[in-house]
This record gives C-alpha cells, structure tokens and sequence, in this order.
C-alpha cells in the first residue's frame, strides 16, 4: 500500500509538472483615469492618462510580481481650490489570475505612492488597486481597474514634511498587452 502511494504521488507529480507553463509575465498597459483627490480642506476632481507595467512570473493562470503606476493629471478645484497639474506615481507588488473563460482579475498593493502638484509633494503608502480584464481580443486586455491611495505626508515647497491624511479614489479603463516567455 506504501509503495502505491508513494508511486501515485510520483506520477501525479510528473503529469502536474509537464502539464505547468512557468513564464517571465510582462504586461504594459496605457489607460485613461478619473477620480477625486481629497485633503483636509478641500476637494478636486482628477482626470488624465495613466501608462505603467507589471513585471513578474506566472504559472496555472496565476501571476505574482511588481508593478510600476504613472499618471499625468489635471486637478479641477472644488470647494475653491484651484485648478493644477498633478503627476502621480505607484509602486507596488501584485497578484492575479488569469481564468479560462477570458476574464482575469488582479490586485495590487502600493508601498510607494507619491502625488506632485505645484507648490507640493504628497507621500504615502497602503494604496490598492483592484482591477477585472476582459481578455477576448488578439493579444490586448481591456481593464476596469479602481484605485484607493492614501497620504499621510505632505511637503510644501521649502518646508519640512508634515503629517497629513489626503486620499485619492480613482477608476481606470485602460488597454494592456499581456504575454508570458
């Protein structure tokens, strides 16, 4: 009975190991995001492009690696604020699956988030990205990614950084070409 066992593992283990793709993941993606950005005194709606990547390993339809997130934004003011330019930037690491009905879904956490507006640097971490993709097209992915980032540092131009507790909600609709070697 042991030598059966021990024999079943075995050829299990080698029709799972032949049957298993392992691949460097490289997915770039470009997308259009809209949103808000919210301090403690004011409010602004953000809309603008997105482009970035993630880079990592996949293997059964399950990937796992870093992923890099630049944005270019404007800020229209609400609440009096003033209307700017915001450039923002995500670093972070991901995970997701890719299902075999053309759907994937991934999420990402940001351990670096910053926002750079005129006059001002916001810093933080602790930001998600959840997103969903079709995958029925040659080679490109549509995704409906949302984005949560929190910061809890700002510095003014020429002054020290203080804490402080600004947000950013946003929605992605971005195209991506995803390929595994």
């Amino acid at each position: 009975m042991n030598k059966f066992l021990s024999t079943l593992v075995v050829m299990l283990g080698l029709v799972i190991s032949t049957q298993a793709q392992a691949a460097f993941h490289i997915d770039p993606f470009l997308g259009y995001e809209t949103g808000k950005f919210k301090s403690a005194t004011s409010e602004s709606d953000l809309s603008g492009t997105g482009f970035g990547a993630r880079i990592g390993y996949s293997i059964l339809g399950f990937s796992m690696g870093g992923e890099y997130y630049g944005a270019s934004l404007k800020a229209k003011g609400t609440n009096g604020a003033a209307d700017t330019d915001l450039t923002d930037t995500d670093m972070g690491v991901f995970v997701g699956y890719q299902f075999p009905v053309l759907v994937r879904a991934y999420l990402t956490y940001y351990a670096s988030s910053s926002a750079k507006i005129t006059g001002a640097e916001f810093t933080g971490s602790g930001g998600t990205k959840i997103g969903i993709g079709y995958s029925g097209l040659p080679f490109v992915t549509i995704n409906l990614e949302s984005i949560a980032r929190k910061y809890n540092k700002v510095k003014p131009d020429g002054f020290p950084s203080v804490d402080s507790t600004n947000e950013s909600n946003t929605t992605v609709l971005s195209i991506s070409v995803p390929f595994n070697i």
